[in-house]
């Protein structure tokens, strides 16, 4: 196997659209690393420049320790696992299987053998002498991933593979392709613009937007430790709820953060592990917290916790737990025009949170409740969220504001 390397790679078309934008990632040799993004955001034309169907205007790719930027498609020695199956209709399966391995004139012995044992791997030996056409989706996308694997190449490449395949193929397929995974020990670079198939599969996740790389960690650092505002809100299923309030010093209660007509007390621990917080006392902050950080507060509070109350306008029974969708008053939110800002900055309305109601009134939060707690639409309910699962950001440049170790 071999590693991927993109050294300040731009991809720019004749009409002077940017597709790619100073690409600068590492995909370790072995490591399973899924690049997402809403449409548009590059990853697809990074993945095609990997595979020579696309070349790099500016910068340096690497596959292994070896300069492909000049290297035809078909001597990079890579797979590419493709959305539509891309298989050919009037061949069986075994044909499909073997393409690749007759035009390398493997000799037949041994494309035999090769053949048999992917087959068995990949449970499509029952299927050989049926055509694409006589298969279900997944079964179709096994015989795909079959003509990649047979090859043993240095990578795989896959471009949404999973997109057209039903809800529970889909949780199959993402089971299977990590237990191939760990099998074969392969290097896998993998596109999607699913964060849920980005948090279940990547070693590393990369989150791109608008061609440029915003963040590239773990999985789960991303999703406790994003670095902005795009990466809080695209990752993460519900978005982690965003209010625009005002940071203010209060004679009680150290600081707090107020929004509509709540105050929220900030622990003196969240203020102290974040210097940079006090920047912004007597002038606007982006507080967020994920659902599942807010609690219902149906019990005694400890002194000072950042509790809300706020009415219930919606409710959604998810078995396992309901989502709470709670309204906030306006006074202190941001017009629709002030979105409209944001959003054009390059950040979503729905990664910022900014659920208002057909009027333009208020922002909905929503909370992660165990199933059963006691909630009723109309009624308000008292909410206390997480102290140390609180994020703040910049209202200007998105930016987090971190919190420091001490």
């Amino acid at each position: 196997m071999a590693s991927i390397t993109f050294d300040g790679v731009t991809k720019e078309f004749p009409d002077g659209t940017v597709a790619v934008d100073d690409l600068s990632l590492d995909v370790g040799d072995g490591e399973f690393t899924v690049v997402v993004g809403p449409s548009g955001s590059g990853k697809s034309t990074a993945l095609r420049m990997v595979a020579g169907l696309e070349a790099a205007t500016r910068g340096t790719l690497r596959i292994g320790p070896r300069v492909v930027n000049d290297v035809p498609p078909r001597q990079r020695d890579i797979a590419m696992v493709f959305q539509s199956y891309a298989l050919y209709p009037h061949m069986t399966v075994a044909q499909n299987l073997a393409f690749a391995l007759r035009m390398q004139r493997v000799p037949k012995p041994s494309l035999l053998e090769r053949l048999a044992r992917v087959a068995k791997r990949l449970a499509i030996d029952e299927l050989l002498n049926r055509r694409p056409g006589q298969l279900s989706g997944g079964q179709r996308q096994r015989v795909a991933l079959g003509r990649a694997i047979v090859r043993a190449p240095q990578a795989f490449l896959m471009d949404e593979p999973l997109s057209n395949l039903d809800a529970k193929l889909r949780v199959e397929m993402r089971a299977y392709l990590q237990e191939l995974h760990r099998e074969l020990g392969t290097t896998i670079m993998y596109v999607t613009h699913d964060q849920t198939e980005a948090l279940t599969m990547g070693d590393r996740v990369a989150v791109m937007r608008d061609g440029r790389l915003e963040q590239v960690a773990s999985p789960q650092e991303l999703y406790d430790h994003p670095v902005n505002l795009f990466v809080a809100g695209f990752i993460g299923s519900p978005a982690m709820n965003i209010l625009r309030g005002v940071l203010v010093r209060h004679d009680d209660a150290g600081l707090q953060f107020r929004f509509g007509d709540q105050a929220i007390a900030l622990p003196e621990h969240v203020t102290k592990t974040r210097p940079d917080l006090h920047q912004h006392l007597g002038g606007e902050v982006l507080l967020g917290v994920r659902p599942e950080a807010i609690a219902l507060a149906d019990g005694p509070v400890p002194p000072n916790a950042p509790v809300v109350e706020l009415p219930v306008v919606l409710t959604e029974l998810l078995g396992s737990d309901v989502l709470v969708h709670v309204q906030t008053e306006d006074s202190t939110l941001p017009s629709a025009r002030q979105f409209d800002a944001v959003e054009d900055s390059g950040m979503s309305t729905a990664a910022v949170a900014a659920k208002q109601d057909d009027n333009g009134h208020g922002t909905r939060l929503t909370a992660r409740l165990p199933a059963g707690s006691r909630v009723a639409v109309g009624e308000s309910v008292p909410l206390v969220m997480g102290p140390d699962r609180l994020h703040f950001f910049d209202p200007v440049s998105f930016e987090i504001i971190p919190a420091t170790d001490t």
